[in-house]
């Protein structure tokens, strides 16, 4: 995902998902994975996929565009991820996202904050530019670890879930100002045909709204699901 126009302004750079079973060995975006379910567009505002590594899990994932009227500034997409155990023994299992908002279509000059529960767990995240433009997330369950950190110019947090090592978030919670960035890590044992399901809900909040125009479908076709899209450069 690497779009989400709200009132004629994209306001995302990226957000995607990578995963990693076992403490050792590096992390992979799903996109490596084969597609069991092609993506599938229900409605204007509902979408579907499921991933599989055959013999050990899937992941499904369900977006739902709730949004507000045309020109009202506000819209909000739900993300239902599922991931299912079909191997035959527990599974290791460490799932990550990462986002990185251009608030009013421009990287710099956001500040950034990610909250926590009172055991300790990140469950929310709150960007904002200025006065005009916000976003925010909340998930289910929190995540184990979180990390707030600097886009560019050098993507070390990005880098991190691409590279050949492990990673275990910092759990640096911010507040951080400038070209920012956020990722969650959950770490979770998945009984044999077990499930663990995340709920997240992200908003973009426009408080300057330019001319109305059709809140897009945060740019989720099913051509994207084929691969998350990298962007060399920041300017």
């Amino acid at each position: 995902m690497n779009s989400w126009t709200v009132d004629g302004v994209d306001q995302l750079y990226r957000q995607w998902f990578w995963f990693r079973t076992g403490s050792t060995g590096k992390e992979k975006t799903i996109s490596q994975l084969d597609l069991e379910t092609p993506c599938h567009q229900e409605s204007d505002n509902y979408l579907t996929t499921k991933y599989v590594s055959y013999g050990k899990f899937t992941i499904g994932i369900n977006y739902t565009l709730l949004g507000g009227a045309e020109g009202s500034g506000s819209s909000t997409i739900g993300e239902q991820i599922i991931v299912k155990n079909i191997s035959g023994a527990a599974l290791d299992f460490h799932f990550f996202q990462y986002v990185d908002f251009d608030l009013g279509g421009s990287s710099a000059g956001d500040t950034l904050e990610l909250g926590q529960d009172a055991s300790g767990l990140f469950n929310s995240a709150y960007q904002h530019k200025g006065a005009s433009y916000f976003a925010d997330e909340f998930l289910t369950p929190g995540a184990n670890h979180g990390q707030a950190a600097l886009a560019s110019p050098d993507f070390t947090l990005f880098y991190s879930l691409t590279d050949n090592s492990p990673t275990t978030l910092n759990n640096f919670a911010g507040p951080i100002s400038g070209d920012t960035s956020w990722a969650f890590q959950w770490d979770v044992t998945i009984p044999v045909n077990g499930t663990f399901n995340i709920s997240l809900n992200k908003s973009v909040y426009v408080s300057a709204v330019p001319e109305p125009s059709v809140l897009a479908l945060a740019g989720l076709t099913c051509a994207l699901f084929a691969g998350a899209r990298r962007r060399h450069c920041k300017r």
